[in-house]
């Protein structure tokens, strides 16, 4: 009964805590950020000094579920009335990735937009638009999730490539069932 209350408690304070949607950045915020159905939480810890920080999601007994290390900093949100979660990573100077909680073969995994947009087959044919270089390895870009609209993850891409230098910002959207992007019109 004891162990109950504790992670009922657990689960429930910091939740009253989190910002909007669930909403969280760490490591500024210091507490768990549970998710809309209380199953799981967001957080993160760093065993010592000289080793990354390691983000995680965990069960109600703490066990980790997915998880991944850090050096700079993770913002996201988890997606309303769902165990379904977005995780921006600053991954470097000239990147930046947004990973998604999903399921394979079984096992929770953090899976990287920006690798799922650089696949050669993933690319529709409405990306005619992104010029190539714009996806290549001389390009700085930085790859955001904005926010949840149903299934879908709104999210921009950002940067500059060094062989062009030209700046470009991009406005897509990425659904979460069907594993596709599309160009959101008028917003570039």
């Amino acid at each position: 009964m004891r162990a109950a209350l504790f992670t009922v408690l657990l689960f429930a304070l910091p939740a009253a805590a989190a910002g909007p949607a669930g909403s969280f950045s760490f490591p500024d915020d210091r507490d768990p950020v549970v998710s809309p159905t209380g199953i799981w939480a967001a957080t993160y810890h760093r065993e010592s000094d000289d080793k990354p920080l390691r983000f995680t999601v965990q069960d109600a007994e703490g066990k980790e579920v997915a998880g991944f290390d850090f050096q700079r900093g993770v913002d996201g949100t988890w997606q309303p009335g769902s165990n379904n979660l977005y995780v921006n990573e600053a991954t470097g100077s000239n990147s930046g990735d947004c990973l998604i909680l999903t399921e394979a073969e079984g096992k929770k995994v953090f899976a990287s937009l920006r690798a799922a947009l650089n696949a050669p087959d993933s690319v529709p044919n409405d990306f005619a638009w992104i010029k190539p270089a714009q996806l290549g390895e001389d390009t700085h870009y930085y790859l955001s999730c904005q926010r949840w609209t149903g299934d879908k993850i709104d999210f921009t891409i950002t940067g500059h490539t060094d062989v062009e230098g030209g700046a470009f910002k991009y406005f897509m959207q990425y659904d979460l069932n069907a594993r596709t992007f599309k160009f959101v019109p008028g917003t570039n």
